[in-house]
């Protein structure tokens, strides 16, 4: 009754969907909500893809993947309607999205045994705001070997809304892609702080300093370069 009930409403999901949509992944937010809600990415016109030989962006997207435009949907599986949508544009337009099938590091994984032949959760519910619930979630995008853009959003119970969190750094438009952050542990719910060397002949390392501010709801970038090589006293 519960496998009949699940497929049901993933039914029901796919009928408010576009014709030729496709669902990539779903999670039950109900709990969390204290309403029937769930958490859609979905596709309106991506296609699988067997990326074959190794590359960089292999450790990002694995090597069987999703590409296409891609969407994530507030969804209220009672009354069978979508409550709001956002849509996840690349980074100034130039990087693709795109999302594994398999995964390797990027995102966690379950089923079909470790490595390259596990399937990806992409949907994996995190506290990245520090407000106490695992209500967020991170997509990353290949920036370089080694080196992934990282993309931040989540439900808010306040507005009963899926949103993406806005970055904010001064001197800067606000944006919504950085590099790296999100896929590292923070030093305590909603705030990162830790050294990264971007390699490729770049200048300077970079101190990522973000943390997340509860009143705007938006996270604040105050990164800083570090010379080569440095030393503690620059990290204070």
């Amino acid at each position: 009754m519960i496998f009949l009930a699940i497929a049901i409403v993933a039914g029901a999901i796919a009928q408010e969907l576009p014709p030729g949509a496709s669902i990539i992944e779903r999670v039950d937010i109900s709990a969390i909500a204290g309403v029937p809600r769930t958490l859609v990415l979905w596709t309106p016109d991506g296609k699988q893809e067997v990326s074959g030989a190794w590359w960089c962006g292999t450790e990002v997207y694995g090597n069987w993947l999703w590409r296409g435009a891609f969407r994530v949907s507030l969804v209220d599986p009672r009354r069978m309607r979508i409550v709001n949508t956002v849509e996840l544009e690349p980074y100034l337009n130039a990087v693709p999205v795109s999302f594994p099938r398999r995964s390797h590091s990027f995102y966690p994984t379950s089923g079909l045994g470790p490595g390259w032949g596990s399937k990806a959760r992409i949907l994996k519910l995190k506290d990245l705001t520090g407000n106490g619930v695992k209500s967020d979630f991170a997509f990353f995008s290949y920036e370089s070997c080694g080196n992934a853009l990282s993309t931040s959003l989540g439900y808010d119970k306040q507005t009963d809304r899926v949103i993406r969190y806005a970055i904010e750094a001064s001197g800067e438009e606000p944006h919504f892609w950085v590099s790296q952050v999100f896929g590292h542990k923070p030093v305590k719910p909603g705030v990162w702080d830790f050294v990264w060397d971007p390699g490729h002949g770049a200048e300077h390392m970079t101190r990522l300093r973000l943390r997340f501010d509860k009143v705007r709801r938006v996270f604040v970038d105050e990164s800083i370069e570090v010379p080569y090589p440095f030393w503690p006293n620059q990290l204070r």
